[in-house]
């Protein structure tokens, strides 16, 4: 498989990542640099499109790690983040407390086509604990959407999925990018990192959307986060939007891998 000049950017930074960059105020030359070849790189390779929002968690502050690198407003119809309750924020990413900390992304269910969907998140923490990295659930229906990097030894996820079926494989530490995506409705695929042992499918027939929006470091439960499934893992990227193939993850991740090499936090 072949990536698309993965390290070939031009030495202009593309409008997008400009945009990004002034919303933010960032003026760290090596973060500067790995937003532009971020963008370009997710464009190089057609993978801009099939994002609705991307977090990268740049900068070190709740302001610059608030913002949506696909639309960076300051609006909750762009999607920036809220966080709420204890974050640390810094160059590595946002750390939860496993108390009381959780993040509104402001991207509802509906925002994502229930059988051409992904959600991924990069956790930079080896942790055995009850919790939702990223995900919401709507009972009314029994209709939920979910990233558990590792939960009693395995990974768990679910997208867009009608009942509580989960899907699952043995995962020995929590660390790295984990992805779903739906392109039926038969079932989820997901994936961590590039590694296809780590993949699964899962048997799962998809179900209606809802305006309940996406939370990282827990679970949308019906509007709130979900008691005792607080996280207390760093994240270093997030992102939300339309199916990418099998191929297509595994382009991803090399960005995405590029993109935290850059700034020194990869795992």
């Amino acid at each position: 498989m072949m990536i698309i000049d993965p390290y070939r950017f031009s030495e202009t930074c593309d409008p997008d990542a400009e945009l990004f960059i002034t919303a933010t105020g960032i003026t760290n030359v090596t973060q500067k640099s790995a937003i532009c070849k971020l963008v370009s790189a997710l464009k190089t390779n057609n993978l801009w499109i099939k994002m609705k929002a991307i977090y990268p968690f740049v900068g070190g502050t709740a302001t610059t790690h608030k913002y949506n690198l696909k639309n960076p407003l300051d609006t909750d119809a762009a999607h920036r983040i809220v966080f709420n309750g204890g974050w640390t924020h810094s160059s590595t990413g946002i750390l939860a407390n496993g108390v009381n900390a959780y993040a509104n992304t402001n991207v509802p269910m509906n925002a994502l086509s229930q059988n051409d969907a992904h959600i991924s998140i990069y956790s930079r923490t080896n942790s055995v604990i009850t919790t939702i990295d990223l995900g919401v659930q709507f009972t009314t229906i029994s209709f939920s959407s979910f990233i558990a990097a590792r939960i009693s030894g395995n990974f768990n996820s679910r997208l867009n999925t009608s009942g509580f079926t989960d899907g699952l494989t043995a995962n020995a530490d929590s660390r790295g990018q984990y992805i779903s995506w739906r392109t039926d409705g038969s079932k989820i695929t997901t994936r961590k990192n590039n590694n296809v042992a780590n993949a699964f499918n899962q048997t799962s027939t998809s179900a209606g959307a809802n305006v309940l929006p996406y939370f990282i470091g827990n679970l949308n439960f019906n509007g709130t986060p979900l008691g005792g499934y607080y996280s207390n893992r760093e994240y270093a990227f997030a992102s939300l939007g339309p199916a990418l193939t099998s191929a297509e993850t595994l382009i991803f991740h090399t960005i995405v891998q590029d993109f935290e090499t850059l700034l020194g936090r990869q795992v």
